[in-house]
């Protein structure tokens, strides 16, 4: 079961994200989330989209001098 307010408090930087799914699959946590607004302002022209422009997958590493993960 997922726990939103759990959530927000240890990730409150990803207030825009909807988180859809949490899983483990052969020991690796699948997050699948999607923006929560119907349109965003590109990065490089400053317009803005309702379009879909990419989806792509981020991974976590452990940091060599700590037991947090950060995402790559």
């Amino acid at each position: 079961m997922f726990d939103t307010k759990l959530f927000q408090a240890v990730f409150p930087h990803l207030a825009g994200v909807v988180v859809d799914q949490i899983e483990v699959v052969d020991g690796t946590l699948l997050i699948s989330a999607r923006p929560r607004g119907m349109s965003a302002v590109c990065p490089d022209c400053a317009s803005v989209s309702v379009a879909v422009h990419s989806r792509y997958q981020r991974q976590c590493e452990r940091s060599r001098n700590s037991d947090l993960a950060h995402i790559s």
